[in-house]
């Protein structure tokens, strides 16, 4: 068995968010609204909150046939 962890699937997202408020605060995009940029910044904020939260969650990886009903593992 396998564990693996969801904080990286989620820091995965959360820093693909943060690269987009980045470029968005540099105004290296078209959208150069402000209430835009707010917004951005809570998603980025809020993307890894959501990471910290479910830090200590993995899923568990099994190489057999028998396969549990739910494979989530909290520790």
């Amino acid at each position: 068995m396998f564990k693996f962890p969801l904080v990286v699937a989620y820091a995965i997202v959360a820093l693909n968010v943060t690269a987009f408020t980045g470029l968005l605060q540099a105004d290296l995009l078209t959208i150069q609204s402000p209430t835009a940029k707010i917004i951005s910044w809570t998603l980025t904020m809020v993307a890894w909150i959501i990471a910290y939260l479910n830090r200590n969650k993995f899923y568990a990886i099994r190489l057999t046939s028998k396969l549990p009903e739910n494979n989530l593992r909290h520790e």
